[in-house]
Order: C-alpha cells, then structure tokens, then sequence
C-alpha cells in the first residue's frame, strides 16, 4: 500500500498516468483488475515503474477535502485479482481517517506557529506580563515578571495559585501594610474585580501593577 500527497515536496518529478488524472477529474476510485495492459496503453513513466514492480492489479482511492484532490492511497497486488467492494470500503474509511489526520496536522502546525510568535511577543514586553487560568492558577508569565517580582524559577514551575502568588510576596516582606493585605485579600476573593496598585519594594523601587480576572479560561 502507498500514499501519494500532491502537496509534499518531492526530489524527483512525478509524472501522472491516466489513473491519477481521473481521480483528478472527480472518479470516486480507480480499480484496473488488469494493470499491466492498461499501462502498456498509458505509457506514463509512473505506470511503467508499477509494472516493472511486478503491480498486476491496482486500486486508487483518493482523498479528498471540500472537492480539493490532496492526494490517494494506492493498493497494489502482484496477481491479477480484482479487489472486492470490502476491501474497497475498508481502504475508502481509511482514507476518510487519513483526510482527517492530515488536517489535524495542518492545525497542529498553525497553533504551534502562532503560540510561538505570540510568545515572542509576550517576553519582549516592557512590563511585567502572568497568566492565571480559569483555576486561578499561575499559567504563563515573561521574563521581565519573574526579573522585576525576582521570584524564583522552582515557585514559578509550581503553578501557584492567585492566593499563594501573594502570600509568598507578603511573606518575603514585600507588603508592610495592613490596608494593602486587605486589599490582596479582596483581590482574591473577588476575581471579577479589577485590581490596581502602587507600593514601594523593600529594595527602594516602586512599581505599579494591575490584576483582572478575564472571564474566558486560560486567560487573564
């Protein structure tokens, strides 16, 4: 069994027989029993290769997606024994399989392109960017949040909650003030409310930051 993809990049030129120019003009399958005077006939360097394999008989079903040809699978015997409609059907659901994963694929591929740009973006931002998901827990965050907050990676890797985000910078001593502990309690227990703040580092700098809980998950 073979798979031909129109779409990939091959070494060497591929030259269609008439087999594949039908599948081109719409046939639901080709099955050429007799493959070896069919080819005699053609000519084609492709069919004159599957004959020199010793291919006797042929079936090519072709895959498709919205009426666009993206390429067939092609069973081949060495004897002249023509395929029945079960073998036809079960290479025909394989095909549907294959339509399915290649554009999954196709999808794979653009969602990883597109996280990877907007990636760039995010630790190229001058300020200090984090995620928390529909769970309230740490998802993503760029360098300059983990440098300016200075946290470090091990807590990061950890996932910690909105809750604990907080505890761990009161505890180091980053809030010295009982109002603003309120506040971040607030904070946490009101997640629809947005949060905006200004306070002094126990290093002497002063930083401003901002929280709101976005109501899609995985976003924040």
């Amino acid at each position: 069994m073979a798979f031909r993809n129109n779409s990939s990049k091959r070494r060497r030129p591929f030259h269609p027989g008439p087999a594949h120019e039908r599948l081109v003009c719409g046939e639901r399958l080709v099955h050429i029993p007799e493959f070896l005077a069919v080819a005699t006939r053609s000519g084609s360097p492709a069919s004159r290769a599957l004959v020199a394999m010793g291919v006797r008989t042929t079936l090519l079903v072709p895959l498709r997606k919205e009426n666009m040809l993206l390429g067939y699978i092609a069973a081949n015997r060495l004897e002249v024994r023509p395929f029945v409609e079960k073998d036809i059907a079960l290479l025909e659901n394989f095909a549907a399989q294959a339509v399915i994963a290649i554009d999954n694929a196709r999808l794979l591929d653009e969602i990883r392109q597109r996280q990877a740009e907007l990636r760039v973006t995010f630790e190229n931002m001058g300020d200090g960017v984090a995620m928390f998901d529909s769970q309230l827990r740490l998802a993503a965050w760029n360098r300059n949040f983990r440098d300016l907050l200075d946290l470090p990676d091990a807590f990061l890797s950890e996932r910690p909650s909105y809750a604990e985000y907080f505890r761990y910078l009161a505890d180091r001593g980053e809030y010295a003030s009982a109002d603003v502990e309120e506040e971040l309690s607030r904070a946490v227990e009101d997640t629809e409310r947005e949060l905006r703040m200004e306070r002094a580092r126990p290093d002497g700098r002063v930083t401003r930051c901002g929280a709101t809980r976005c109501r899609a998950a995985g976003s924040c």
